[in-house]
Order: C-alpha cells, then sequence, then structure tokens
C-alpha cells in the first residue's frame, strides 16, 4: 500500500516536471518609460504687432503662435492667394509648362480700363493678346493687377460669381473658418478672412511648385504690360521668398510671408500672416508699417525655436520577464523634431504581438510612435542584450 502511494507521487511530480518543461514559454511584459526629452518650458517671446492680427506657422510643425488671428477682416490683394490657389487647381502647371492661352478679350480690356480709372493696381492689356496662364499668373501676383484676377477668374469658370463660388468652396474645404470671399482680387471690402486662416491657405497654395515660384520672382515680362516687378518689398530679406502683399483704406496693410529660417544645422520654412496694419509715427505709410511688423515678428523666430534629439541609444521601454532581471530595449536610430518652448513631445509604444524568450540581441520587440506638434515618427525600438529563455530549474521549480 505504501510502495503504491509512492509510486503515484513520484508519478505526479515527473509529470508536474514534464508539464513544466513541455509548456511553452511564459510570455514577456514590455513596459515604456516616459519620453526622456522635452522642449523646454521656458516664456515664449515673440514681437507681435500692436494693431492688427498676426500668426506664424512652421509647416509640418505647426502654429507657433497667433495674436487675435481669427477674427474676419477685409485682406486686400492678399486675396489673390486664393485665386491662385483655385486656377492652379483646375489648370496645374508642371516644371516648364506654360499652360493653356488665355486670349484677351474686349470685356477684359473693358475691366482693365475701369480700374484703372478707379486707381487700382493693374496691368495693361490689349483686345486679341495672347497671354498663357503662367504670364497671367506672373501677372496677378507680382504686380497685383486686379484686372488679371478678373480676367483669370472669367477665363477659369465662366463668370466672376462662379468663380467666386469656387474660392468659397476651396475656403470650406481648406477649413477657413473666417474667410468669405466676395471678389477675385480683393478690393472689394467684402472679402474677409484672418491670419490663421491666411497661414493655412498659404502652406496649402505653396505646395503647388508654380505658385511658390512665381511668388519668389523678382520680375517677369508679359507681352503687353512689358516687365512687372514683384511688390514684395522684403522679398530677398529676412529669409522671405514670398507669399502676397495687400492695401486698401478698408483693410489697411497686410503681408502674409515665407521666409527660411535655421535651427541650428537643419533648414525650415516659417510662414505668417500680418494684416490690417496701420500707419504710425514712426511708420507713416501703412504697406511700410506691414513690413516693419513682418520683420519684427521673423526677428525672434531663432530664439525660440528648438531642437529636441533622441539618441540611438536613448531607452523606451523595458523588457520583463519573471526568471530575469529587466532588459533595456532603445531606439533603432536617432531622432530629432524641431519645435518650440512649451510643445509637447509624445511616445506611445506598441509591443510586438506575443513575445516570447529567447529574443536575440538587436530584435524589434516594439515600434515608438513618436509626435511633436504635427512631426510624425515612427521608429522600431530594439531590444540592447538578448534574454534567454528559463532555465530548467526555473521551469521545474515554477510548474
Amino acid at each position: 500500500m505504501w510502495r503504491w502511494l509512492a509510486g503515484v507521487l513520484v508519478l505526479a511530480v515527473v509529470g508536474v516536471g514534464v508539464a513544466g518543461l513541455l509548456r511553452h514559454t511564459p510570455s514577456v511584459r514590455l513596459v515604456a518609460v516616459d519620453a526622456p526629452e522635452q522642449f523646454s518650458y521656458r516664456p515664449l517671446h515673440l514681437a507681435w504687432p500692436a494693431a492688427g492680427e498676426a500668426a506664424i506657422a512652421v509647416p509640418d510643425v505647426g502654429v507657433l503662435g497667433s495674436r487675435r488671428g481669427e477674427r474676419a477682416v477685409s485682406i486686400a490683394s492678399v486675396a489673390k492667394v486664393m485665386t491662385a490657389y483655385v486656377v492652379l487647381h483646375d489648370h496645374p502647371l508642371g516644371p516648364g509648362d506654360g499652360g493653356p492661352t488665355i486670349i484677351v478679350t474686349p470685356t477684359d480690356v473693358a475691366t482693365y480700363q475701369a480700374d484703372l480709372a478707379a486707381g487700382e493696381s493693374v496691368a495693361p492689356v490689349a483686345a486679341g493678346e495672347r497671354l498663357s496662364e503662367w504670364q497671367a499668373l506672373e501677372a496677378m501676383l507680382l504686380p497685383s493687377a486686379n484686372n488679371i484676377a478678373t480676367m483669370l477668374a472669367t477665363w477659369d469658370a465662366g463668370s466672376l460669381g462662379a468663380f467666386v463660388a469656387k474660392m468659397n468652396g476651396w475656403a470650406r474645404a481648406l477649413r477657413l473658418r473666417h474667410s468669405r470671399y466676395a471678389d477675385a482680387s480683393g478690393v472689394d471690402s467684402a472679402t474677409v478672412s484672418s491670419a490663421d486662416d491666411q497661414v493655412r491657405l498659404a502652406m496649402a497654395a505653396l505646395r503647388m511648385r508654380a505658385f511658390a515660384k512665381i511668388v519668389s520672382m523678382r520680375q517677369a515680362r508679359v507681352p503687353v504690360a512689358g516687365v512687372q516687378r514683384n511688390r514684395d518689398a522684403l522679398l530677398g530679406h529676412s529669409g522671405v521668398f514670398g507669399v502676397k502683399t495687400g492695401f486698401t483704406s478698408a483693410a489697411g496693410a497686410c503681408f502674409v510671408f515665407a521666409a527660411h529660417e535655421h535651427v541650428g544645422a537643419r533648414a525650415i520654412t516659417v510662414i505668417g500672416a500680418v494684416l490690417g496694419q496701420p500707419a504710425t509715427t514712426a511708420q507713416p505709410t501703412m504697406i511700410g508699417a506691414s513690413l516693419n511688423a513682418t520683420i519684427a515678428l521673423l526677428s525672434g523666430i531663432p530664439r525660440v525655436l528648438e531642437t529636441v534629439r533622441f539618441g540611438a541609444d536613448t531607452p523606451l521601454a523595458w523588457l520583463h520577464a519573471a526568471w530575469t532581471h529587466p532588459v533595456a530595449a532603445e531606439l533603432s536610430r536617432g531622432v530629432s523634431f524641431v519645435g518650440w518652448p512649451g510643445l509637447p513631445v509624445r511616445v506611445r509604444i506598441a509591443a510586438a504581438p506575443d513575445l516570447r524568450a529567447p529574443i536575440r540581441r538587436g530584435q524589434a520587440v516594439a515600434v515608438a510612435d513618436m509626435t511633436a506638434g504635427d512631426q510624425h515618427q515612427a521608429v522600431p525600438v530594439l531590444l540592447t542584450r538578448q534574454l534567454d529563455s528559463p532555465s530548467l530549474w526555473w521551469r521545474l521549480s515554477h510548474p
């Protein structure tokens, strides 16, 4: 009887041990750590204009700041950015492509004469004149010719009213919540927008190579009007390479701009808008006031932009197993983000499915989803040393 019971106990122990040996290796657990690097928390100081409104952003990063930037105000010839955007969307231009030919009509000539008599910005045209789409865009964007904006609108949509409807449709599509267009040139004070909206629109327009090229030109020659010079007096100064100026008595002086900046060795683009700038004692012209406001705003950018770097050896997670010490998991490559004080860096770790030992050194155990503003990078996370399977003794003692 006792021998029989002893045999049963031996078989039970052996069975448990064999079961412990035969079962799957216990899974391991990945534990993420907080992002070890962040942008500073020092105060963010920019030289915002005292009057009007302004906004500034870094494409693919986010909005750096805005001052009264959500107010809908008249925007004068800055409206021509949307006019160009709609025309180029409907009639895209590739590198070296002049686009379709536009034949100037007697109605276009009458519009030119009326705008000239009203003291508006114009480019001379003649009935029967043949302009390429590219040349018409040059004549509209560089000297800010109102008559060419109207001509392009009727050429594109058949009538000014139909084109304005397109402009407002694109304003909705681009989520320009404070924008409402009443004409193609901006001379109508009912054409309104905000600094925030114009920064968003400029970012979209500059993705069109033809638009970006034209607004960066100092001058262009068109058939009848001859040499037309860019009214952007800051072009080539303070890193500015476009986009559009505007002025009316109702709107004040407006300027939407794009400029090159550097953060360390990294080149970036800054896009901003200043609207509704009045003349001042120090600057008796409205246009001069808008340019001064732009220079002041841009001057502070190098002082506020920063870079956050994560080295390839940055630990972002630990692999925990019951039978050994935790093993660090690090980024597979270095990552850097551009930003400014207070911009959060967020890291989310997604573990690889069904992690079980053995796991070799350098094997990807997770993916780090890293964001800072609109910047996003997905980077594999690698194990820093091998994680072995549990020992025979551990298996036997942990059935």
